[in-house]
């Protein structure tokens, strides 16, 4: 069986470069969690730990179905919401197939809740970028 690997599918998307470009992403979804503050805090780990339980759970699902992929690496967005330090907000990201669906991501965090205990999986949620916006993604 092949594997999906998204990030040798995508490298325009995922590569640095020495000069910052943008690039038009093609529609992607993704798990995600929304984070504030410290990216040294515990929360943050746990967000961590229960968006990667989720993308294998859901991938040996799958594979299960004889359609396997590569669980890319975490991205992360920061941005902020006013002048304080205190004021930065992120958004973990774990982009899937397009074939995983918004069931395929319940059942998984429903797996991981119950399997492994990790509550926080139960704030993940598919996050959609898609073609229509033409959304630029700025490489640096």
């Amino acid at each position: 069986m092949e594997k999906l690997d998204l990030t040798g599918l995508y490298k325009t998307y995922i590569s640095i470069t020495a000069t910052p470009e943008i690039v038009d992403s093609k529609p992607t979804r993704f798990l995600s969690l929304t984070d504030e503050g410290d990216l040294s805090s515990d929360v943050f780990l746990q967000k961590i730990r229960a968006l990667y339980a989720t993308a294998y759970a859901i991938k040996f699902k799958w594979k299960q179905a004889g359609r396997d992929f590569i669980v890319p690496k975490l991205e992360v967005l920061r941005y902020r919401d006013g002048k304080n330090a205190g004021d930065w907000r992120s958004r973990l990201l774990i982009r899937v197939p397009e074939y995983v669906t918004e069931y395929d991501m319940q059942k998984g965090i429903e797996c991981v809740m119950a399997n492994m205990n990790i509550q926080r999986a139960a704030n993940i949620k598919m996050h959609y970028i898609n073609t229509h916006t033409q959304t630029p993604i700025i490489k640096h």
